[in-house]
C-alpha cells in the first residue's frame, strides 16, 4: 500500500509538472501573436498587417494632452508624447487628460468590424472612435467630487467602411483614487473576432484555475466538516481566497461579474485577498513543516500581512496603494523563508516537502513577474493563475492522505443516517397502529384552511377554528402537539410559537406587542402570546416575514 502510495505521488507530480509547462507555453504562445506596432507621433500604421490574422499591440508615443478633455474635431497646441502601456511622465499621477492616436489602415478591409481591448486605464476614462462615444470605465472629472472610479476590463466593438484608411482614437482619463495614471496595460487592436478569441484565453486560462480551486475548495471543506478539524477549515478559506485574488487581477473577471461594485470596495477586496492569502499560507506551511519553521521570522510574515491588511481596511484607496510596493519587497523576502523552511524539510526528509517546494517556486516565480507588470518593468504574461493554482495543488497531496479516512467516516455517518431512518420507520408504523391519532391527522388535514391555532393540553389538543362566514368552533384532537409539529410543522403549514401552541400563518392578520411581550394577532379578536425562546426561531422569523409581505401588498 506505501509503494502505491508513492507511485501515485510521483504520478500526480508528474502530470502537475506536464500541466504547468503545458499552461506556461499556451501563456507565451499566446503573447508572441501579438506584435508590437511601433507608435511614433501620435501614429499607428498598421496598412501592411493583416488583421484578421494578426493582434496588434499599439504601443509606443500616444498624443496626450494634459489637463484638457479633448474632444473629437477639437484641435489643440498643448499636446506632449505619452508611452502607452505607462503611467503618466512628465505629468502629475493624479490629474486628468486625453490620449489620441491616429490608426492608418490600407484602405482596403475585407472585414468592417474592428475590436480595441482595454484593461488597467486609471482611474476612469472614456473612449472615442471617429467621434463617436463608445463608452468607458466609470465617469471621468477633473477632481476627485466630479470622478467616479471603476475598474473593469473591456473589448469596445466597432464598425468601418470597407475603404476606411484612418481610425481616430481619443480617450479621456482622469485619475484621482490611484498612484498611476494613464493607460498603463497594453491597448490591443484586431478584427473583433480575433481579438475575441485571444482575450477569451486570456479569460480561460482565469477561470480554469479558478475551477480547480472551487473544485479542491469542496474537497478540503468536506474534510472539515466529517473531521472537524480547524486546519482544513483554514485550507478551505485559503483556497477560495485565492480564488478571489485570481478573478480579481488580470481580466478583472470579478468586475464583469459585479459591474455595480463600488471601486474601493473593489480594491480593498483583492488587496486583502493578498494579505490574509499570506497569513493562511504561512500558517498552513508551519503547520505542515513545524520543526524547520524560525518562529521569529513565522511572527513577522504574520504581523506584516495583517498590518497591511488593516492599511487597507482604514485607509482610502489611493493613500494604501502607497505602501503596496513596500508589501511586495517583504512579499519577495517572504518567499526566500518559505523555501528555507523547505529546504531544511527536504535535508530533513520531511513527507511532501519535494513538491511544496515546487509549488513555492512556481508561485513566487509568477508573483514576482505579476510585481515587475504591476511596477512596468515587464509585460503581463498573466501567469499569477498558475502560480496560485501550483501552490494551491501541492498541498492537495497532504490532503489526499486523509482522505480516505474522511470517507469512511463519511460511510459510518451515512449508516448512522439510515438507522436514524429505520427507528423514524418504526415510530411510522406505530403511530399507524394509533387510531387516535391518525383520527387527530384527518382532522386537521380537512380544516387545516380554517385551523387558526391549536392549543395543547394535558391529555389531548384543541384546533379553534374560524369558517368563511366568521363562525369559530373548537375541534378536540386526541393525539400531542409533538406528533402534530411531525406532520404538518416541516413545510410552515403550521409554526410552533410557544410551547403549547401551533399557529397558521396564513390566519395571522398583524404582529401586536404590549409592554415586554409579543402576540399574534387573529381577525376575530384572539391573541397568541409568542415564547421568548421561540422569537428567536428561524420558522417564527419566517412568519413574521410572510406578515410584512401581506402589509406591504395591502398598502
Amino acid at each position: 500500500m506505501e509503494l502505491l502510495r508513492k507511485h501515485l505521488t510521483k504520478l500526480f507530480f508528474a502530470g502537475w509538472i506536464v500541466l504547468f509547462v503545458l499552461l506556461i507555453s499556451k501563456s507565451i504562445v499566446d503573447n508572441a501573436r501579438i506584435q508590437q506596432t511601433k507608435v511614433v507621433n501620435g501614429i499607428a500604421d498598421l496598412r501592411d498587417i493583416d488583421l484578421e490574422k494578426q493582434i496588434v499591440s499599439l504601443k509606443g508615443e500616444w498624443d496626450f494632452y494634459p489637463n484638457k478633455f479633448l474632444q473629437p474635431g477639437q484641435k489643440s497646441r498643448e499636446k506632449i508624447h505619452q508611452n502607452v502601456p505607462g503611467s503618466w511622465k512628465n505629468h502629475n499621477q493624479i490629474g486628468f487628460g486625453s490620449y489620441k492616436l491616429t490608426v492608418l489602415l490600407s484602405g482596403k478591409n475585407k472585414l468592417s468590424t474592428f475590436g480595441i481591448y482595454l484593461n488597467r486605464v486609471g482611474s476612469a476614462y472614456k473612449l472615442f472612435i471617429d467621434g463617436v462615444d463608445r463608452g468607458g470605465n466609470g465617469i471621468i472629472g477633473r477632481n476627485t467630487d466630479e470622478e467616479i472610479p471603476h475598474r473593469q476590463t473591456k473589448l469596445y466593438v466597432f464598425d468601418v467602411s470597407s475603404d476606411c484608411s484612418k481610425i481616430e482614437i481619443i480617450i479621456h482619463v482622469s485619475n484621482h483614487n490611484h498612484t498611476a495614471g494613464g493607460i498603463v496595460s497594453s491597448v490591443l487592436f484586431a478584427e473583433y473576432r480575433n481579438l475575441l478569441s485571444k482575450t477569451n484565453n486570456f479569460l480561460y486560462v482565469e477561470l480554469f484555475a479558478g475551477i480547480m480551486l472551487l473544485a479542491i475548495s469542496v474537497i478540503t471543506l468536506s474534510a472539515y466538516v466529517f473531521r472537524q478539524e480547524r486546519d482544513y477549515l483554514f485550507y478551505t478559506v485559503f483556497i477560495c481566497i485565492s480564488f478571489i485574488y485570481i478573478i480579481g487581477t488580470g481580466e478583472n473577471f470579478l468586475g464583469s461579474l459585479f459591474p455595480g461594485i463600488p471601486y474601493s470596495i473593489f480594491m480593498k477586496i483583492i488587496h486583502l485577498a493578498l494579505g490574509i492569502h499570506f497569513i493562511l499560507y504561512n500558517h498552513l506551511l508551519a503547520k505542515y513543516f513545524p520543526k524547520e519553521k524560525i518562529e521569529i521570522l513565522h511572527k513577522q510574515v504574520r504581523n506584516t500581512s495583517i498590518l497591511f491588511c488593516l492599511i487597507v481596511v482604514v485607509l482610502p484607496v489611493r493613500l494604501f496603494l502607497v505602501a503596496l510596493p513596500l508589501y511586495h519587497i517583504f512579499n519577495i523576502l517572504y518567499g526566500l523563508y518559505w523555501l528555507f523552511i523547505l529546504f531544511r524539510a527536504i535535508r530533513n526528509k520531511q513527507s511532501g516537502s519535494n513538491i511544496t517546494i515546487f509549488g513555492v517556486l512556481v508561485y513566487k516565480i509568477s508573483i514576482f513577474i505579476e510585481i515587475a507588470y504591476i511596477n512596468q518593468l515587464a509585460h503581463n504574461p498573466r501567469t499569477v493563475p498558475i502560480g496560485y493554482l501550483g501552490l494551491v495543488i501541492t498541498f492537495v497531496i497532504n490532503v489526499t492522505r486523509v482522505y480516505a479516512e474522511t470517507y469512511q467516516m463519511y460511510i459510518e455517518a451515512k449508516e448512522a443516517e439510515l438507522d436514524e431512518k429505520d427507528k423514524k420507520i418504526e415510530q411510522l408504523q406505530y403511530n399507524l397502529n394509533d387510531s387516535d391519532y391518525l383520527l387527530a391527522i384527518n382532522k386537521i388535514k380537512r380544516n387545516l384552511n380554517e385551523i387558526c391555532y391549536i392549543e395543547s393540553h394535558t391529555y389531548f389538543c384543541i384546533a379553534v377554528l374560524v369558517s368563511k362566514e366568521g363562525e369559530k368552533t373548537d375541534i378536540q384532537l386526541d393525539t400531542s402537539l409533538a406528533k402534530i409539529i411531525k406532520q404538518f410543522g416541516s413545510q410552515n403549514q403550521l409554526v410552533q410559537c410557544s410551547r403549547t401552541h401551533l399557529v397558521n400563518p396564513k390566519k395571522i392578520i398583524s404582529v401586536r406587542k404590549s409592554g415586554k411581550e409579543t402576540f399574534f394577532d387573529f381577525d376575530y379578536g384572539d391573541l397568541i402570546k409568542i415564547g421568548p425562546v421561540y422569537m428567536k426561531k428561524q420558522k417564527v422569523k419566517w412568519v413574521f416575514s410572510q406578515i410584512n409581505q401581506k402589509t406591504e401588498k395591502a398598502v
